[in-house]
């Protein structure tokens, strides 16, 4: 009998839990190849590998990836993404913007499902910058930076974004698809 309480628990629970927060299953890819296998961060990968990050996201560690969809990177002001991509010509890239602005959407550590749905999160990105996942109307969560990081191209301003869903979880961490890409 405890043990059907506890599974009624865990339903319960799992009912509660917003469906963009909850879990698709048992992982089976790396946070790279996962986001790959998806097809809705083609754009953010390519600045991930300019920054030399791709690795990172294959290796065993344990991340949560803040990772803005294509849709998303086009939100960025077309010429920080010029200087972060090199306008087309990897070998102009600016190195150290597209490492910070990578930096900005990667916390080392994986904040679990339940504290996502439990109350506002505040979580340190590689960038430096403080990062709060809160609830919203209609059960959106909304991502905001409190705290600015290493500025990216120059800029300095505070851009906030939403998570959209689902979740994805890797081997080595989760993915929260952004609608938008965060700057400081």
């Amino acid at each position: 009998m405890p043990q059907r309480r506890l599974f009624l628990s865990v339903l319960v629970i799992a009912a509660a839990a917003p469906a963009v927060l909850r879990a698709q299953g048992a992982p089976t890819a790396n946070l790279a190849d996962m986001m790959m296998n998806d097809g809705r961060f083609g754009r953010f990968l390519e600045l991930v590998t300019l920054a030399g990050r791709m690795e990172m996201l294959r290796e065993a560690g344990r991340f949560t990836v803040l990772a803005p969809t294509n849709s998303g990177i086009d939100t960025i002001p077309l010429h920080i993404r010029n200087t972060m991509s090199g306008s087309g010509n990897p070998g102009q890239a600016d190195r150290g913007a597209v490492t910070n602005f990578v930096d900005l959407h990667i916390v080392e550590g994986v904040t679990s499902l339940g504290q996502l749905t439990s109350g506002p999160t505040n979580m340190r990105t590689l960038n430096g910058a403080i990062v709060q996942i809160s609830g919203g109307a209609d059960n959106a969560h909304m991502v905001q930076v409190s705290q600015a990081g290493v500025p990216i191209a120059g800029l300095s301003i505070a851009r906030n974004g939403r998570i959209i869903g689902p979740v994805l979880t890797a081997t080595n961490g989760i993915v929260l698809p952004l609608d938008t890409a965060l700057l400081t």
